[in-house]
């Protein structure tokens, strides 16, 4: 896989997105061919795992309730767009069984970023990802110390992008394909 690693960054330099799915599944394919797991491959051996959540993608409130009960995880990251209320968010979080996060895929207004930072409960809601659009963000600054975290998603995407995301957000998502 390292070898192919090389081969991608050279036949596929300006696509990291497409490097990184396709380099993933060649571990995967690697290792089953081999019969062994990429964990083995990687040699992560006993190291305990970070968090993870379960991504529930847009539906109804009524549907990911349903998949939120059907598939119970540590944390359930909730995409949403324009279509769900604040009330919606909060009933969604408040019957994740663990954390919840929001994905607003940048769909969101700062007036209603500002009105679910205060009513999502505290002690499930995680962080509220990429609420307003790429460049119209300036206005979270003010909410950057609000009481559930505002998470950089698609404005981070390169490691220049760093230095304006600390001024907005409390967390960036990371996806090491970006830097």
């Amino acid at each position: 896989p390292v070898e192919y690693w090389k081969t991608l960054q050279r036949v596929l330099p300006q696509n990291p997105f497409l490097q990184c799915a396709v380099d993933e599944a060649y571990w995967d394919l690697y290792g089953r061919i081999n019969g062994v797991s990429t964990r083995q491959l990687l040699e992560l051996g006993d190291k305990k795992e970070p968090p993870t959540s379960l991504t529930l993608s847009m539906g109804s409130k009524e549907e990911i309730l349903d998949r939120m009960q059907a598939n119970p995880w540590p944390i359930h990251k909730i995409k949403s767009g324009k279509q769900h209320t604040v009330s919606d968010l909060v009933e969604m979080a408040d019957a994740a069984p663990g954390k919840s996060c929001i994905e607003a895929n940048a769909s969101w207004a700062l007036r209603s970023t500002e009105l679910t930072v205060n009513a999502l409960p505290k002690e499930k809601g995680q962080w509220i990802e990429q609420p307003l659009d790429v460049g119209q963000d300036e206005g979270l600054r003010y909410l950057k110390n609000a009481p559930i975290d505002l998470c950089a998603d698609e404005s981070l995407r390169t490691r220049e992008d760093l230095a304006h995301c600390k001024t907005c957000y409390s967390v960036v998502n990371v996806k090491l394909m970006k830097c």
